[in-house]
């Protein structure tokens, strides 16, 4: 709808979504919660599952229409997408990467991307998907650098390839991009639902804005059409009834009322 709109959101992350009803059903899980990390292992013996999953999309203060200004830097670090920190230009495209930050989050409970250096955040980037960025990116970044001087991301480069590690990069920072997994050890290929699961997002982690899929083009993706019945269909089941047993609470109270009316007015007579 935004993207119809010519509107980009520009800062898509969880905190900018909120639930319309936070209740939820607790179900037995008893099992290793999946991690995008090999240095993270935690495992749970019960989950929560919403009854009711509506959302409403927040923070529009740094919205922009894609015929504005663009400022050169924007959206939360842990969900930027890569052309953003490369310095070649952003639009509609960059809400969607940040998208697929959050529905990685939705799975294993922590951010995907962890940091705050851009180096780093780029190797996190090749070690998730497993390919190295664009040449064809890299030569942008590099031709930009020679014009203007400006763009501060061609010193992550040397022979057309990222050159990390750094000379300055600490220990801590190649043991966290050492620990990063893979997005298809992040979502093992099971279950249909999880094969075109990794198959969506691996049309969303895609370094050139211009071959990312799009969010019309997303919403056509088989993913979302694939029912799976598991402790989601329980707590919707489970939602639809409270919501039912709600309207048959409200409707006899309304009943009550009218009747109530009814019989002041006759006594009133």
């Amino acid at each position: 709808f935004l993207h119809d709109l010519n509107l980009i959101h520009t800062d898509l992350k969880p905190e900018n979504i909120l639930l319309l009803n936070h209740t939820y059903q607790t179900f037995t899980y008893n099992r290793n919660i999946p991690s995008s990390s090999t240095l993270t292992a935690r495992s749970a013996k019960f989950r929560r599952v919403l009854l009711q999953p509506q959302i409403n999309l927040i923070d529009f203060g740094s919205a922009t229409f894609d015929d504005e200004y663009h400022s050169s830097v924007v959206s939360t670090r842990h969900y930027r997408a890569p052309e953003i920190i490369l310095g070649i230009g952003w639009s509609h495209p960059i809400d969607i990467w940040s998208l697929g930050c959050i529905l990685v989050e939705c799975r294993t409970g922590d951010a995907l991307f962890q940091t705050h250096d851009c180096g780093e955040h780029l190797a996190m980037m090749e070690a998730v998907t497993g390919n190295p960025i664009d040449k064809s990116l890299i030569r942008e970044v590099l031709k930009s650098h020679k014009r203007s001087d400006r763009n501060s991301a061609a010193k992550y480069f040397k022979n057309s390839h990222l050159a990390y590690p750094f000379s300055d990069t600490p220990r801590q920072s190649r043991k966290f991009v050492r620990a990063m997994k893979r997005l298809e050890d992040i979502i093992p290929q099971t279950t249909t639902f999880n094969k075109l699961f990794l198959d969506l997002l691996g049309k969303i982690f895609v370094y050139d804005p211009k071959k990312r899929i799009t969010a019309r083009e997303a919403l056509k993706h088989a993913w979302f059409g694939e029912l799976v019945e598991d402790d989601g269909t329980e707590a919707g089941r489970i939602g639809r009834e409270r919501m039912r047993d709600r309207e048959r609470e409200n409707g006899g109270g309304q009943a009550q009322a009218v009747g109530g009316a009814e019989r002041e007015r006759e006594y009133r007579r």
